[in-house]
Formats: structure tokens, sequence, C-alpha cells
């Protein structure tokens, strides 16, 4: 097994102790439908970050009151980060609107943080790209495409971020859908030279 796979399943291990010591999904499922989107869905994780998703029907200043207390009375997380993109989201800038919190915690040395958005339906876009992604990766017999896609990730990863103008998703696209399977065909697809 390459070291990027077994680095990957080590980075989900800690995620699911994550999510079983924390309560988190006990604690959001009051507040709408709870998604867990990108990497940890298609496993493939490379970094210590998590996407949640609380789908609600309109947006509410009293849930997000009422998260942010039973988040922080867990006192699982060390840190507690919030944006209100409702009332101060740049209007210029197509981006997903709703209430983002970042929990962080610590855990076997390394400093995980949770992305965790609040939005309502019209904003969540994730789980049907995330579900389609998910089906072209379970079709695949061996573990080509998943390597393919961590090899792509740790290359195009400049610090905790990637580099400029690459996500998840353009990488998911060219691996499950261009059928791009190097770092180099990567490059051109994305128009990195």
């Amino acid at each position: 097994m390459s070291n990027l796979l077994e680095e990957s399943k080590r980075i989900k291990e800690q995620a699911d102790k994550i999510l079983k010591e924390s309560g988190i999904l006990d604690i959001l499922k009051d507040y709408g439908e709870v998604k867990i989107g990108g990497s940890y869905v298609l496993d493939v994780m490379l970094r210590p970050d998590l996407d949640l998703f609380v789908i609600t029907q309109e947006h509410d200043w009293n849930k997000v009151l009422k998260i942010s207390a039973d988040i922080m009375k867990s006192r699982y997380f060390r840190e507690f980060d919030f944006v209100n993109w409702i009332d101060f989201g740049d209007k210029d800038i197509d981006a997903m609107k709703g209430y983002y919190f970042q929990p962080w915690v610590p855990i076997e040395g390394q400093l995980w943080k949770m992305d965790l958005w609040l939005i309502t339906p019209d904003q969540y876009k994730g789980s049907e790209l995330t579900d389609r992604f998910k089906s072209l990766l379970d079709k695949e017999t061996g573990v080509s495409k998943r390597l393919a896609i961590l090899e792509i990730k740790k290359a195009m990863r400049q610090g905790k971020k990637y580099v400029k103008g690459v996500d998840g998703r353009l990488i998911y696209q060219a691996v499950l859908e261009k059928e791009i399977t190097t770092v180099e065909d990567f490059k051109k697809f994305a128009g990195i030279v």
C-alpha cells in the first residue's frame, strides 16, 4: 500500500475519532439535516480538516447562538471561531452565504479544524457533486483513482492550502471525470505552468 494511502487512512481514523468523541453530529442534528462533505466522504483525506454542513430551511440567529453554546458546552474543542457571512458577506463575490463555525482540536500532535456551515438548501450544492464523485470512485475496482487524487492533492498543496485556483473539487473532477492521473497532466488541465 502506498504511503499516501496509509497517511490518508490514518487521517480519516483521526477524523472518525473526532466525530465520535466530540458528539458533534448529535449536537448538530437538532438544527437541520447534517451532511459530511469533501475528502472524508470520498476517503481521500490528507489534511486535518473536516467539512460539515447543517442544512436548515431559513437563516436563524437563534440557531447560531444555540449551536455555539452547545459546541462550547461539550468542552471538546480548544478554539472556536465564527463568521457571519449572511450580514457581512461580500456581495460582489459568488461565495456560500451562511453562518460559519470553525472549532479546533489537537489530536495526536495535529491541530484539526472543522469547517462547519449553517446554510439553507439553496446554498448547499455539495451533496449532488459529492454523491457523483463517490459513485465514480466506488466503480473503481482498484485504488488507482484514489491514489491519483492523493498524489495530486499533495503536489498542489502550498502550506495548509492548495495553490491559487486549485481546490478539492477541481482535483476530483480532473481525476474522476477527465481521467487525469498524473500531476503533470493535472497542471495542464488546471492551467498551472
